[in-house]
């Protein structure tokens, strides 16, 4: 099951193609990428030179798990959603500001806030609409 380093290389590169294609992220089972560097069991070894040859291509896992069985998002942290989910999924301070800084670039500049108060404006109208027809 080892694999050469060329092999390595190629599969990770053909995973770099599949997120690029797919806007930025990919959900991929844990058994895939520990098929990539040719482990034969997801220890803290074969987990580190997963994460090695995510970030030499500019990508992130959500999570790296030891189970075969579980997923992970693998993402292009320059990516509109690869920093979202490096915001959401970040734990500081000032996660919350990046996290919305990251949302708000996401959506040309306009405030998620803003979206969801016209959608409820939207919804008070259609209430009053319905009321005063009743009436």
């Amino acid at each position: 099951m080892a694999k050469s380093a060329a092999e390595i290389r190629e599969a990770f590169e053909q995973l770099r193609g599949e997120v690029d294609a797919s806007g930025g992220v990919r959900s991929i089972d844990m058994a895939s990428l520990r098929n990539m560097v040719g482990a034969g069991r997801l220890a803290d070894g074969p987990l580190e030179q997963i994460r090695l040859a995510l970030e030499s291509r500019g990508l992130k896992a959500s999570g790296l798990s030891n189970w075969g069985e579980d997923y992970t998002l693998v993402y292009d942290t320059t990516s509109p959603i690869g920093r979202i989910i490096a915001a959401a999924t970040a734990s500081g301070p000032d996660s919350d500001k990046e996290l919305l800084s990251a949302v708000t670039g996401f959506t040309g500049g306009a405030d998620p806030r803003d979206e969801e108060l016209n959608e409820l404006r939207d919804m008070l109208d259609q209430v009053r609409a319905i009321v005063s027809v009743s009436q």
